[in-house]
Parts: structure tokens; sequence; C-alpha cells
């Protein structure tokens, strides 16, 4: 597999692996109804009950993931009243080693397994993305210094088609589609709870970046997809770990916990007035 193709199903398996827990929190409300309820809900219930009883407060949420042992990705992303914020790191500089390419290899890729930060924020009409990588050169040439990148709600886009344009996933779209496809769920201590994401699953064939059948095509799998939820006092998602197959020589397991509710984070457009449109960039420096 050669490295652009190992970098693109890295980023389709880790970005949509991630969609699960990162609109996993939410109010504190109606905490000791819910428990109540939940003692009369199946296994698969109480799991699914766990998301939709979120509610609206505010939250932070931490992710991590692992490559064949070796630290990833950290992801945190705060939510509150509608608006979001996201911090993430790619740790690129990793894939040489946790996937066995030769110093001759990773010597001709060059700045393409460069480390890379991502800021996104979320308001009511604008999505402002903030990227630092390869590219960081030639963004500041181009655009300056604390330059963001736009795209306009306003005008009827869904977060669906915004997320697609960056590379990314409708999260509140995917957790439901994850948490609706798990089978064979079942309690295996109080609180925790286990089940499993078929191969033949759209849902799965999205984790693994793969729109065919499975087995169909290189990051296919043909194992099922092992998905631990733990709730918390008031059974509304805690933590969840996602232990995906190995592909292509790669496997990759999401640990994302829920840190804090109801804390005021002040989520505001970035103060910045360096702003261009993300089209823009997309055309130019984001197509290199």
């Amino acid at each position: 597999m050669s490295a652009f193709t190992l970098r693109r199903s890295v980023i389709a398996t880790a970005v949509s692996t991630l969609a699960l827990g990162l609109t996993a929190c939410g109010g504190e409300e109606g905490g000791d109804e819910q428990g109540a309820a939940a003692a009369d809900l199946s296994p698969q219930e109480a799991v699914a009950a766990s998301v939709e009883n979120l509610g609206e407060a505010s939250y932070k949420m931490e992710s991590s993931m692992t490559l064949n042992g070796f630290d990833f990705i950290t992801f945190t992303e705060t939510y509150e009243d509608g608006l979001h914020r996201s911090s993430s790191d790619m740790l690129w500089s990793i894939i040489p080693e946790a996937t066995g390419l030769t110093e001759e290899e990773a010597a001709y890729m060059g700045d393409f397994f460069t480390d890379s930060h991502t800021e996104t924020i979320t308001t009511e009409d604008t999505v402002y993305f903030q990227f630092t990588d390869e590219n960081l050169d030639a963004i500041i040439a181009e655009y300056g210094e604390d330059a963001w990148f736009t795209v306009d709600l306003t005008d009827g886009s869904e977060f669906s088609e915004v997320y697609a344009q960056s590379g990314a996933v409708d999260l509140s779209e995917q957790t439901d589609k994850i948490v609706s496809a798990l089978t064979d769920v079942e309690e295996t201590a109080e609180g925790v709870y286990t089940g499993t994401l078929d191969p033949d699953s759209e849902v799965m064939q999205e984790l693994m970046g793969s729109t065919a059948g499975a087995g169909a095509e290189a990051g296919a799998t043909t194992e099922a997809t092992e998905v631990t939820v733990t709730l918390d006092e008031n059974d509304l998602l805690k933590k969840m770990e996602i232990v995906l197959p190995e592909t292509d020589g790669m496997a990759m397991t999401l640990v994302s916990e829920v840190t804090e509710i109801g804390v005021d984070y002040g989520i505001t457009a970035p103060e910045s007035t360096n702003l261009h449109d993300y089209e823009e960039y997309q055309a130019g420096i984001g197509a290199l």
C-alpha cells in the first residue's frame, strides 16, 4: 500500500471512529428519572437511551486513538448551547515506525508525515477552521498569521456537507448510526455494556473507509468490531472504547470519555479578523 493510500485510509478510519464520542454528553437534568427508567430497559435500549437522554447542557469530551500501539490522535471537544469547539492533533510522524515503513520510504515522502493540528469552531451560522500542518508556511505566506477559514451555514449548507468538505463527518448523525447499529449488546458489569458492529453494516463500512461489501477491497474487514460503553451514575454515556479489526497492518483503538458537564465554556467565533472562505483554501493550498 502506498503512503498516500495509507494516509487516506488512516484519515477515513480515524475521523469516522472519533464521531461516536464527539457528541456524547449532555445535561444532568432528569438523572433520577433516567436511572429508574434504565432499570426497566434491555441492554440494547439502555445504551441507546444513554445517548438520547443526554440533553443540551455543556460538556467536554476527550478522546485518544492509538495506531499499532502508538499514540496517534488526541481530540478534545467542548459543547454548549448548540455551539462547539474542537481541537485535534494527529501525530503523522509516528506512522513510518508504527506501520513498518523503511527509512527510504519515509524519506521519499518528505513532509507527508508532518504532525498536524486543527481547530474548529461552530457557531449558529458559521464553521471556522484553522490548520497547522505541512502547509503552514504556505498558509502564512498566502493568508498571513492567525488565518481562519470559514463555511457559511446560512446558505442552507448542512453540517454533513461541511464536514464532508473538510474530510470529517456529521458527528451527531454518525453517533446515532453507530449506537443504532450495535448488536449482541449485553451488560458485563454494572453500567458497562459491550456490543458489536457487523462488518457488513453501512456504519462499519464508513468506519473502515469503505463503501463496498466486506472483503471486497483493501480496507474492508470480515470481523465484527467490539464496542464497550460505560454509563455514568445518571445512566448517561460516560466512556466508550472501540477496538477496530486489524486492516492492512493497522490496528486502531479509540477511547473517549466525558470529563466535564455543566461548565460555561464561553464558546464564540475567533477574535481574528483574518478570515477567508474555506472553498478558496480547499481549491488552493488545501489541495496540495
